[in-house]
């Protein structure tokens, strides 16, 4: 249902009713505190008696609704019961608002987090460390370093063989004080994901950094809450969801039961967007002017600046009134809410935020959106070309788009800033993933944009902003445009869901009961239909988990093949043959003209690649990985033959830059590396080895980062 149309007077009478069918206990779920407190106020306004304690008699008989949020319900020691032991609460009527939020908090409740002080990762560190080596030699360094930034996927056949000692060692951790454990989600120490994970460790992934590690599933065992799992009804509501595969496979939901889900025929009731791409080459607006318009428009309304990173929020201090995080954010909102403050930006919080009316009257997005577990990292650099992908992303982007209009009657103007958003909005919108009423907001506004093109095709300061405050100013033309676009799209009532990755969590459920044969013949036939070559990569690669099971060699060729297809999936136990990087045969000019041809429609296709590499060229030392790409992906945009040697193979330099005459750079990459006496000796020795490893005329590229930018 659409933001400000109803959705929880929606579900608190769909459970009174369930209450008269006689289909109780009924039980209300938010995905956290707050939001349960603004439940119960709206129960109490509809006159409608509530609790938010599941042990009240009077819910438990089915005589009023219990309210409460998603961490009560999902937990090791849920007062609703976990695995074996039962229901200890049943459940007839479950309802799960905000279904997006819920299933990302499910997600962290199944994830179990430790120092490496811990003696679970001193465990892992040893039975692992000879493969982690192997697998990168460099990161693998940094590792040991205890650089947080340094992440390793430990090999799933070192893993799979060693559980036992990992339950060992996690069961000790447990039986200790607590110290060392991280307790990002507000759970009870170890012990509340931990029970989840227990019985199926084998089937979850371990993920090393130098400062931690973690243990996930690839999707959550939803059904280890049994009363969850078994009430009669199950009903999940949203305001913002692109696709339903995320709900489906972490809520085991089965799909023959909701093939047609419940939604608004018409979209008349969303509110008046106007979206910007500054950063768009047809905009062409600088960061700093992008930056200087915000200011300006501060001075009048209420603007929200939503960031990645608390790196990033930094460089917005010096014209932000306040800088809100997970510690300071509900004090934040209040201030926003209730008065005029200015510029208020917000560090990676994209949904779960009511901000109507002059509370937002301009929202920026900043930058993709960052990925928290580990897991998530390991995996964005094998499926970031996908559909899984960008619907994902599409999802972040449409919940954080959606904090500053909250009724059929509110406004906002949205900035989506930075040259790798616009370049990705650019993907989604030509795949159609955005909800169809975004996706005419957008059209709308882009051709506003294009309507006030000045010479050169490119919008000054003045103009751009005369075009914000279209919407601000409540320009009759523009408010009646606006509506005009959303009177006729149809909502189709069908599910959006990647196939994919429903099959493969059919498939790990078998795997869950150690039937693995039956585990693989699910899965093997849905990889050959898939297309993309990061996708199959990845699901590849899970097939080999499963394999190794029963068959190891063959897993290894199995995770060969996935090798094959995308270097950054785990490299096999037995070495590929390095393909030597054979010379460019054309002219660079030639090949930069062939590659332009082949890769972009247009102008401003290419040089919105050139800025995302721009963007990622920025010396920092948790963003190590993009600055390698970087420059990986300039060698290719300059038309010579561009490698990263250490990436694929474990051994080489960071990058290798081959030239048509058959001249080669060998770059090792330091864009974490501070320094304030030169380039050290350890440096220039990994140098000297990388140069080793390849041909005999090389020519060698230092480049020495410092504290100070200028240098």
């Amino acid at each position: 249902m659409n933001v400000g149309s109803g959705k929880t007077i929606v579900g608190l009478l769909a459970l009174e009713s369930s209450l008269h069918e006689g289909v109780y206990p009924a039980l209300y779920v938010c995905p956290n505190k707050q939001l349960t407190y603004q439940v119960i106020e709206e129960a109490e306004s509809l006159g409608l008696v509530v609790t938010n304690d599941p042990g009240n008699g009077d819910f438990q008989a089915g005589d009023i609704i219990c309210v409460t949020n998603v961490y009560k319900l999902f937990n090791g020691r849920s007062v609703f019961g976990v695995g074996n032991q039962g229901i200890k609460i049943g459940l007839g009527s479950v309802i799960l608002d905000d279904v997006h939020s819920c299933m990302e908090i499910i997600d962290k409740q199944f994830l179990v987090k430790l120092d490496k002080c811990s003696k679970t990762y001193r465990t892992v560190f040893d039975f692992s460390h000879t493969e982690l080596r192997r697998q990168t030699a460099s990161t693998f360094h940094k590792l040991e370093q205890g650089d947080s930034s340094a992440i390793i996927e430990v090999p799933y056949w070192v893993w799979q063989s060693n559980i036992e000692k990992v339950s060992e060692a996690l069961l000790k951790d447990m039986s200790e004080s607590g110290a060392g454990i991280e307790d990002s989600v507000g759970n009870d120490k170890l012990a509340f994901p931990l029970k989840f994970l227990m019985e199926d460790l084998k089937i979850c992934r371990c993920i090393m950094s130098g400062s931690a590690i973690e243990i996930q599933p690839v999707f959550p065992f939803s059904n280890l809450i049994p009363a969850f799992a078994n009430a009669k009804r199950r009903i999940y509501m949203t305001a913002t969801l692109s696709d339903d595969t995320g709900v489906t496979t972490r809520l085991s939901i089965d799909l023959k039961k909701v093939a047609l889900p419940i939604v608004p025929t018409l979209s008349q009731s969303m509110g008046d967007r106007l979206i910007l791409l500054p950063q768009d080459t047809r905009v062409n607006l600088s960061l700093d002017d992008t930056v200087n318009v915000l200011r300006k428009i501060s001075e009048k309304h209420n603007v929200i600046v939503v960031v990645p990173s608390t790196k990033i929020a930094n460089n917005w201090k010096h014209i932000a009134q306040q800088v809100l995080n997970k510690y300071n954010i509900e004090e934040g909102l209040k201030k926003v809410r209730s008065e005029h403050i200015g510029l208020t930006v917000i560090v990676n919080r994209y949904d779960g935020i009511d901000l109507p009316d002059s509370a937002c009257r301009v929202i920026a997005l900043y930058g993709i959106p960052e990925v928290e577990s580990y897991s998530e990292i390991v995996d964005r650099g094998v499926i970031v070309s996908s559909d899984a992908y960008l619907l994902r992303q599409c999802q972040t982007i449409e919940q954080g788009m959606g904090r500053g209009v909250r009724s059929d009657t509110d406004y906002c103007v949205v900035l989506l800033c930075g040259a790798k958003l616009t370049k990705l909005v650019k993907q989604i919108r030509k795949k159609q993933f955005f909800h169809p009423a975004t996706q005419r907001q957008l059209d709308l506004s882009i051709r506003l944009v294009e309507g006030n093109l000045e010479n050169g095709g490119s919008l000054s300061t003045h103009k751009f902003l005369d075009i914000v405050n279209v919407c601000l100013d409540r320009n009759e033309r523009w408010v009646n445009a606006s509506k005009k676009a959303l009177l006729d799209i149809e909502i189709e009532c069908k599910l959006s869901t990647y196939e994919p990755h429903l099959i493969l969590k059919k498939a790990i459920d078998v795997a869950r009961n150690e039937n693995y044969a039956k585990a693989e013949s699910i899965l093997q036939p849905q990889i050959a239909m898939v297309d993309d070559n990061g996708t199959k990569a990845w699901l590849l690669t899970r097939l080999a988990e499963l394999k190794n099971f029963r068959e190891p060699a063959e897993s290894q060729k199995i995770l060969a093949k996935a090798r094959e297809l995308n270097s950054y999936v785990l490299k096999p136990r037995y070495n590929v043959a390095f393909k030597k990087i054979e010379a460019p045969v054309m002219e660079q000019a030639k090949t930069v003209q062939s590659n332009y041809q082949e890769k972009y429609k247009n102008r401003d296709d290419f040089l919105t690649e050139a800025y995302c590499i721009i963007e990622d060229l920025e010396f920092d030392p948790e963003r190590t990985n993009h600055f390698e790409n970087a420059i990986f992906m300039l060698g290719e945009f300059i038309g010579v033959k561009s490698s990263r040697p250490e990436h694929r193979g474990g051994a080489g330099p960071d990058n290798l830059w081959v030239f048509k005459d058959n001249n080669v750079f060998v770059i090792e990459v330091k864009s974490g590396v501070t320094s304030t006496s030169g380039v050290s000796k350890k440096q220039l020795a990994q140098i000297g080895q990388s140069v080793s490893c390849v041909w005999p005329r090389t020519r060698i590229a230092l480049r020495r980062s410092s504290q100070k930018r200028e240098d």
